[in-house]
């Protein structure tokens, strides 16, 4: 039996895909749940035009997006969000009311530029307050999947591996294409 070299990337998927089980969802939402899981970048975002994915299944936008919008929640959360403003909200809802939430609701520009000044004008707070709530603006994961998806250019698939088994070595090639290798009896 060979042993294949494992394309990892689908664990992490795969343990979304899981999540779906733990609630309460049609199996329509959960095909559609799938699909979107299945399409995301390596960073953990939903770039894909929410109209492909509805032709695809034959639904609406709206079943769509409204499916997207409890993926947004599994964990981690904001995963499949389709830009960073939106990742970001969505790890500050539990906070709508605060200082944190208004930056990146509004003036998410201002803080990625540092027009710190321009902020605390507009947000009509103390330094500190500003200073409080950047420190929680910081602390978000702004790439949810970034580590753990792995987009398809990315998996690599070895020409070969050298093993050892029961004390004598053995070389597994992956690549037909790879003319016969024979080592040297000098190295042997």
């Amino acid at each position: 039996q060979k042993d294949y070299p494992q394309q990892y990337q689908l664990d992490f998927i795969e343990e979304l895909v899981n999540q779906l089980d733990l609630h309460n969802i049609s199996e329509a939402e959960h095909l559609i749940a799938e699909e979107i899981l299945w399409n995301l970048d390596d960073r953990g975002y939903f770039t894909i035009e929410l109209a492909l994915i509805a032709d695809r299944l034959g639904v609406d936008e709206e079943d769509i997006e409204k499916v997207l919008k409890f993926v947004q929640h599994l964990d981690p959360l904001g995963i499949a969000s389709r830009d960073l403003r939106e990742c970001l909200l969505i790890q500050l809802e539990d906070q709508a009311d605060s200082i944190a939430y208004r930056i990146v609701d509004r003036y998410l520009e201002d803080f990625s530029n540092k027009r710190y000044e321009t902020l605390q004008r507009k947000l009509g707070c103390t330094t500190e307050e500003l200073s409080e709530a950047m420190e929680v603006v910081k602390h978000l994961n702004p790439r949810p999947g970034e580590g753990k998806i792995i987009s398809k250019d990315e998996v690599v698939v070895p020409d070969f591996v050298v093993l050892e088994r029961d004390g004598e070595w053995a070389i597994q090639t992956y690549d037909s294409g790879l003319p016969e290798l024979r080592i040297s009896p000098d190295y042997m």
